[in-house]
């Protein structure tokens, strides 16, 4: 089998769970389809299988004295079972359900709700309330919360589309006789004075700011916050661009201060999904420290429950790692990810939602694991 990497096998540390956290219950949406995987030590025979108040289902199990609870990561009203099988310390159990509606968050959740176009105008607007004809908030620095930007001094917006930025290089324009590139230089999209803003994918652009303090290390040019010193950004085409992870959005909402943060995560998925509906790629070698991490990406919008945490939205992952310069399938995509706080997230995340499955394909053992594209921060 390929050699896996010292984080790989994290599922073998000792720790003491009760049979129903030991569980995972991933839903199929296109078959309305919920797949059960229980591990324990005193599985047995199925003799029932119950739907409790739409979201948790009872399973009766002949060798235990009380049924074991799962938690849907939906809601249900029927459940009717399809498969099921004991191997050796793996229960599965397929049923066909009947959906009442997806996950239900809170509306306090929803309000922080993290998409792919988090902080973006429209999301602006539709939360932060308005002063005039202008919607009232403020960035600030994630660390000392000193203000960096003011919504009431700008005006802000969007890039044509998600990760439009971070795609011209792939761009290619050609003459319409003969089809060859043009060396026409078309430029690129930035704030056009000093009072606008351009929100993107995980960043903003903006031409000055004197919240902030230029460094030079190592000959990069990094943009700090003046008080605290934290590197918010970096200089990019000659202009300052903030990383969303590093900033704080403070605004007013029915008379509450609230506060949102961005989760660094969101720009490995916004990247997965970027390269999956513009190439097709589901397959990405990633640099983590000495080791490759391989994604090779299954499945999409996958609402899935991991020991009573329900994950809405999720990548389906399947993944392995082996030591830097070891050879790996020439189908995977080599995809650097240049931020460290992006990386480490990613890491943090495959590992805590890595299920007790493992996928065997030719001479490669995969581990099955689940990144939501919904977060709630």
């Amino acid at each position: 089998m390929v050699a896996r990497g010292t984080f790989a096998t994290f599922k073998s540390r000792s720790r003491s769970i009760g049979i129903a956290e030991m569980y995972s219950v991933e839903y199929l949406p296109r078959l309305n389809q919920l797949s059960i995987e229980i591990v324990g030590n005193k599985l047995d025979a199925v003799t029932g299988i119950k739907v409790e108040e739409g979201k948790d289902i009872s399973i009766s199990i002949k060798s235990l004295d009380d049924p074991v609870k799962v938690r849907c990561p939906i809601v249900i009203t029927t459940a009717t079972p399809t498969s099921i099988k004991l191997q050796g310390t793996k229960l599965l159990i397929c049923l066909k359900v009947d959906p009442q509606a997806a996950w239900q968050i809170t509306s306090q959740a929803a309000g922080e709700e993290s998409g792919p176009d988090k902080w973006s105008c429209g999301w602006l607007n539709k939360r932060t309330s308005k002063t005039g004809s202008k919607n009232e908030f403020q960035f600030t620095c994630s660390k000392c919360q000193s203000p960096l930007v003011d919504s009431l001094r700008h005006v802000f917006k969007d890039m044509p589309g998600d990760y439009w930025y971070e795609l011209m290089d792939f761009w290619h324009c050609h003459k319409p006789d003969n089809n060859q590139p043009t060396d026409k230089d078309y430029g690129i999209l930035t704030p056009k004075d000093d009072k606008t803003i351009v929100i993107g994918s995980f960043y903003l652009l903006e031409t000055v700011n004197s919240s902030l303090q230029l460094i030079k290390e190592n000959g990069v040019a990094l943009y700090a916050c003046k008080t605290c010193r934290q590197p918010i950004g970096d200089e990019f085409q000659s202009v300052i661009r903030l990383f969303k992870w590093k900033l704080n959005l403070v605004y007013i909402k029915d008379n509450q201060r609230l506060v949102s943060t961005y989760d660094p995560l969101l720009y490995a998925v916004n990247l997965f999904n970027t390269k999956m509906q513009s190439s097709a790629v589901r397959k990405f070698a990633i640099k983590v420290n000495q080791e490759t991490l391989c994604c090779w990406i299954i499945n999409t919008d996958i609402d899935v429950t991991i020991e009573g945490r329900i994950l809405p939205k999720c990548l389906k992952i399947w993944w392995y790692s082996v030591a830097q310069g070891d050879k790996i399938d020439s189908s995977y995509e080599q995809t650097e990810i240049l931020y460290q706080e992006v990386v480490d997230i990613l890491l943090e995340t495959l590992l805590n939602n890595t299920i007790n499955s493992i996928v065997g394909i030719s001479t490669i053992n995969y581990q099955v694991s689940y990144i939501p594209s919904l977060l709630f921060k």
